[in-house]
């Protein structure tokens, strides 16, 4: 058997497949790549599952990822194919981020190419579209200016940025700021403050923030901005 990272849904699917932690799965049928069998990526290269299945989904919810156990499996390209799989146990975000390394800032720049921190004050960035950046320590800021590319948090007094069309910024630790700036943009927090801007016809057209538990602004709720407003949202 064969370590390896799957990711899923935000209810443990995966091409609409049910998958439960500490269940196995055998393939019926041929095993092609990108085709037919249980495809995951390499434990060296964790964040490689991003380009599958990124930290936030496109229905505003958060993906999951577990590690997995592949019975001779087939390499290919980035990820591995094999007729059976064992679901181990599921690892957070900040679980990735931690199997990448801490105690140092990362910045990667270029479609895809993701970024990860687990230390406190420890940094990410990412530059590229669809390139997410995820930091887990206190004080440890989140940033990304690619379209699609999200920013999350965990940590305390951590910040998450995104600039990019599209892009979502998400905040799970206390006394953190979640901004996003870029058209169509999303933020979610679990304390602290929050911006977005609304945009039109390529230009900014307003902005809006707000603190949670204040004037209605709900904990772990999506807004964008409209009217100046924070309104809730998908």
């Amino acid at each position: 058997m064969v370590k390896a990272i799957k990711g899923f849904d935000s209810n443990m699917k995966c091409r609409g497949f049910q998958y439960k932690v500490g269940e196995s799965y055998e393939h019926d049928g041929e095993v092609v790549a990108c085709r037919s069998g249980f495809h995951a990526c390499k434990v060296d290269d964790p964040l490689a599952v991003w380009a599958y299945y990124p930290p936030i989904n496109q229905k505003g919810g958060l993906n999951r990822y577990a590690i997995v156990d592949l019975g001779e499996p087939v390499e290919h390209i980035d990820k591995l194919v094999s007729g059976s799989i064992k679901i181990e146990r599921e690892v957070s975000l900040s679980d990735l981020a931690g199997m990448v390394g801490c105690g140092e800032h990362a910045a990667t720049s270029g479609p895809r190419a993701h970024a990860a921190t687990s230390g406190d004050y420890e940094h990410a960035v990412a530059s590229g579209s669809c390139a997410h950046a995820v930091t887990s320590g206190c004080d440890a800021h989140a940033i990304t200016s690619g379209d699609y590319a999200h920013a999350i948090t965990s940590g305390f007094y951590a910040c998450a940025v995104t600039s990019g069309s599209y892009a979502r910024a998400v905040t799970s630790g206390g006394g953190a700021t979640t901004i996003a700036a870029g058209h169509g943009g999303k933020v979610k927090a679990k304390s602290g403050g929050m911006f977005a801007q609304e945009w039109k016809g390529g230009r900014i057209i307003s902005n809006a923030c707000g603190i949670v538990g204040r004037n209605g602004i709900k904990a772990d709720t999506w807004y964008r901005c409209e009217g100046g407003k924070l309104v809730e949202t998908d």
